[in-house]
């Protein structure tokens, strides 16, 4: 149960509480804080009363919230003392389109504006710029995680590393792209009936992986052109591990012009672009990890002078 995990904490330390649904940056979370713990079940009233009791006494520095569930309207009115409370958006702009994911935003900005949340943080660098020039008390968080390196085996694979049932991971494209290049096989995870339908009738030559960790490693390169912000941690993890990673629309790229030029499509839409980015990464692989292994020390300095921004 989620109070006795809470219970745990130390007096006076920082609690961070996700929902599952934004389990796919946990890895960020574990690296960035010390306790981060899921809201994998749902919350009682009496469970949210309980918990801000535990919270309460613990007497926090910071409670640090991830994302929106129904249960922070309840749990944020009894939070008392001097608890410092913020939230990280994990979302973008683009996402707005998504009715879901704006209604969540605005009850975000509801807790602001109530005073709920002294501060929000951002993964996108777009929505931290728009609420800044609104005069919010925001901070841009540059996600990062823990170095695991794994020695890179010879491999011809290819894999798709975002998924099929958001049309702004661009899935179909970037197979597509691939009947312009010679391919052994790509690595896939099929969870829509038409994903596979399409691969059938275009004779693409797909596995389908379902274990997130067998299906971005092992690879020659990994693809991820979405056509609005990305899980950068899959970027990171896929260039750690000596996997160069084509991607769409990013800009953690954008203080280095021969990563840039190397790995970020101009043309999300545009297959011909992302064939010629697979045939680049195949000439100029050992060039493109000697120059990530710079990029990273320089990344990671400045998404750790980002984050003590936020902790402040």
């Amino acid at each position: 149960m989620i109070e006795k995990k809470i219970k745990r904490i130390k007096k006076g330390g920082t609690l961070v509480l996700f929902p599952k649904e934004s389990c796919e940056y946990q890895e960020n979370f574990d690296y960035m804080f010390e306790n981060s713990i899921e809201i994998n079940e749902t919350l009682t009233g009496d469970t949210i009363h309980e918990i801000a009791r535990i919270i309460n006494s613990k007497e926090l520095e910071q409670l640090i919230l991830i994302d929106y569930i129904d249960s922070y309207g309840i749990l944020l009115p009894l939070i008392k003392g001097k608890t410092n409370v913020k939230l990280i958006f994990t979302s973008s702009v683009a996402n707005f389109t998504n009715t879901f994911v704006l209604n969540n935003f605005k009850k975000i900005i509801n807790f602001y504006n109530f005073n709920l949340i002294k501060k929000i943080g951002c993964f996108d660098y777009n929505l931290y710029i728009t609420l800044k020039k609104a005069k919010y008390r925001v901070e841009y968080i540059m996600p990062d995680i823990k170095i695991n390196k794994t020695k890179p085996i010879k491999s011809s694979d290819i894999a798709i590393i975002g998924n099929d049932y958001d049309p702004n991971n661009n899935y179909y494209n970037m197979l597509s792209a691939l009947k312009l290049v010679d391919y052994k096989r790509v690595k896939v995870r099929i969870t829509q009936p038409v994903t596979q339908s399409f691969i059938n009738l275009f004779d693409i030559k797909a596995e389908n992986i379902e274990d997130d960790r067998k299906l971005q490693l092992n690879n020659e390169l990994n693809l991820y052109v979405n056509f609005t912000n990305s899980n950068i941690s899959k970027i990171l993890k896929s260039m750690d591990s000596g996997i160069p990673c084509i991607v769409g629309n990013v800009e953690m790229f954008d203080d280095n012009e021969f990563l840039k030029k190397m790995l970020v499509v101009k043309g999300d839409d545009n297959i011909n672009d992302i064939a010629s980015k697979i045939d680049a990464v195949r000439k100029n692989k050992k060039l493109i990890i000697e120059e990530y292994l710079k990029f990273r020390k320089k990344y990671s300095k400045k998404a750790e002078t980002q984050f003590k921004k936020f902790m402040k």
